[in-house]
């Protein structure tokens, strides 16, 4: 079990949620054989069989939880796999637990994607048709404060950075409030690390869709190119909308700075982002 230091309930209370979870999708593996994945900030997730079991952090993210199960169950036919429902929702002290399909692959390295199913990823999810999804979308840069991000990160995230790396930190924040909001479509937001997995050279799936809005698709290439690599987007992005995304990939240390300070998440984890963004911002 990879230790991140993120809130979690107690141990106790995620064997209970996720032998519920796995017995209401009818899954019957023994706890010894679970995987548990705890690199998400707002869920762990469990492994287990062909099931997948998302149990929140918290009791103020189990309602994402579910919204963002029915997102996905609502979803439209992709070229690649998403976690569809195996269970209702299982709560326990408010905290609540899905279980879903299991997707076959596994994450890519960084620098490893193919720039053709990059572009055919970006391509697809762009081009989903909003009507009939956006109640079951999250408000936009919810992570960072939702309509009010700009006020969270200059004047309550950037103040806590040291004085010499401030000045940089609000040239990042006035860059990405310039932006003009023309361009909306069905933004993942967190297309990254393990929420794409793979197999061989093709994307068999992707995870994780609590942050979906309707936002700038530069935010989604940002994600894609800061894990996979510039030179595997500027295959087939044009040199604006990479401009575009590089002022939200500058600004992607400031955000999860924000996410800690607005989810009230305890101060060592505030103190981490606040000591990762002033290293990105001294570079």
């Amino acid at each position: 079990m990879t230790e991140t230091r993120f809130v979690r309930p107690e141990q106790q209370l995620l064997d209970d949620l996720v032998e519920q979870s796995l017995a209401s999708a009818g899954v019957k593996e023994p706890r010894h054989s679970w995987a548990w994945i705890e690199t998400g900030s707002s869920h762990v997730v469990v492994l287990a069989g062909d099931a997948a079991v998302r149990v929140a952090r918290t009791v103020e993210t189990s309602a994402t939880t579910i919204r963002t199960q029915l997102l996905a169950d609502a979803l439209p036919p992709l070229p690649f796999g998403v976690p569809t429902s195996r269970s209702a929702p299982t709560s326990i002290d408010g905290i609540t637990a899905i279980a879903s399909q299991r997707l076959a692959g596994e994450p890519q390295g960084a620098d490893g994607g193919e720039p053709a199913q990059l572009a055919m990823l970006l391509g697809a999810i762009h081009a989903i048709d909003l009507s009939g999804l956006r109640t079951l979308l999250n408000e936009p840069r919810s992570y960072l404060g939702g309509a009010q991000w700009y006020s969270v990160m200059t004047q309550q995230a950037i103040p806590l950075l040291p004085q010499d790396v401030q000045t940089a930190a609000l040239r990042v924040a006035d860059a990405l409030a310039s932006l003009d909001d023309d361009a909306v479509v069905l933004d993942h937001g967190d297309l990254a690390g393990a929420n794409i997995l793979w197999e061989g050279d093709r994307i068999s799936g992707v995870l994780d869709w609590d942050l979906a809005s309707a936002d700038d698709p530069a935010d989604d290439l940002a994600a894609v190119a800061g894990w996979f690599g510039w030179s595997a987007v500027e295959r087939f992005a044009s040199p604006a909308e990479i401009a575009r995304a590089k002022i939200f990939h500058d600004s992607f240390p400031l955000q999860t700075l924000c996410f800690s300070l607005v989810n009230d998440r305890p101060d060592e984890e505030v103190d981490r982002a606040t000591q990762k963004a002033t290293r990105r911002l001294s570079q």
